[in-house]
C-alpha cells in the first residue's frame, strides 16, 4: 500500500483594482490538495529459464479532495471560501503484465501493463476505459541504447476533477567514453478534463560527464511548448540546467 499527498504552502496573493472604490485581495493558488491511497494485489509467473514474468494485477485507488490554502478579501472584508464540487474519486483497475527481456540476447526489454479500469468522481456516472503503460528499451550497440514508452490512465487533478491523460516518450543515448554520455529526449502529453484538451511537447538534450569515482556533472538544455486548451494562452518554456552529484 502507497500513500501519497501534496499541499500548498504560503499562496501568491495579488490585489486588483475594480472600479474608483472597490480593491479586491486574493492569493492565486486557489487550487486542490490531493491524498491518494493506493492498493496493489497481484500474482506473478517467473518462466523458467527466462527473466521474464507475467502477471495479474489489481489496483485500487482512492484519492479525498480537500481545499488549498484560500484569501480573498474585497475592500479588506474577507471572502467566504467555495464549497468543492468534488470530494473522493474511487477507482479500480484490472489487468496484464509483462516485464523482463524479450530476446534472448537480452537486448530488448519491456516493462508493460494493460489493462481495464473503471473511476467514479463521488456520485457523478462512472467512467471506464482502456489503461496501460508500456515501456521498451533496446540495446542498439555497445554505446548507444534507446527507449520508447507509451501511457494512458485516469487520475484526480489539482483543480478538483478529473483527467485522462496519455503521454508518448522516445529518448537515446550515446556513450562517446567511458566518462561522458550525451542524451536526448522527446515527450508529448495530452490530457481530457471533461470536454477541455491540454497538453505538452518537449525535448530535451543533454550530457553527463563523470570527472572521477567521487564526482559527476551533469548539463542540459529543455525546450516544452504547452497547449492550455482554454481561453488562457499557449506558451512556451525554455530551460538550462546544470548540477553536480558527489558521493563519497
Amino acid at each position: 500500500m502507497t500513500n501519497s499527498s501534496n499541499a500548498y504552502l504560503n499562496p501568491v496573493k495579488a490585489t486588483t483594482v475594480s472600479g474608483p472604490t472597490t480593491t479586491v485581495a486574493y492569493n492565486t493558488n486557489n487550487l486542490t490538495e490531493l491524498n491518494t491511497t493506493s492498493v496493489p494485489v497481484g500474482l506473478v509467473y517467473r518462466f523458467p529459464g527466462d527473466n521474464v514474468t507475467a502477471g495479474l494485477k489489481y489496483q485500487y485507488d482512492t484519492t479525498d479532495y480537500s481545499p488549498a490554502p484560500y484569501f480573498k478579501t474585497i475592500n479588506g472584508v474577507p471572502q467566504a471560501q467555495p464549497a468543492l464540487v468534488n470530494k473522493k474519486l474511487t477507482k479500480n483497475f484490472l489487468g496484464l503484465t509483462l516485464a523482463g527481456a524479450l530476446t534472448s540476447s537480452g537486448k530488448l526489454t519491456t516493462s508493460t501493463q494493460v489493462g481495464y479500469y473503471q473511476s467514479q468522481l463521488d456520485n457523478n456516472p462512472s467512467r471506464s476505459g482502456l489503461s496501460y503503460s508500456i515501456s521498451l528499451n533496446h540495446n542498439f550497440t555497445e554505446k548507444v541504447t534507446h527507449f520508447l514508452s507509451l501511457g494512458r490512465s485516469a487520475g484526480p487533478t489539482s483543480t478538483g476533477s478529473e483527467s485522462i491523460g496519455n503521454t508518448y516518450a522516445y529518448g537515446a543515448s550515446y556513450a562517446y567514453s567511458d566518462k561522458t554520455a550525451f542524451n536526448l529526449a522527446l515527450a508529448k502529453t495530452d490530457n481530457t478534463l471533461s470536454t477541455t484538451k491540454a497538453g505538452s511537447t518537449s525535448f530535451n538534450l543533454g550530457v553527463n560527464y563523470r570527472y572521477n569515482s567521487y564526482l559527476s556533472l551533469n548539463g542540459g538544455y529543455s525546450l516544452t511548448q504547452t497547449n492550455s486548451g482554454n481561453s488562457s494562452p499557449d506558451f512556451n518554456t525554455n530551460a538550462v540546467n546544470l548540477s553536480a552529484a558527489f558521493k563519497y
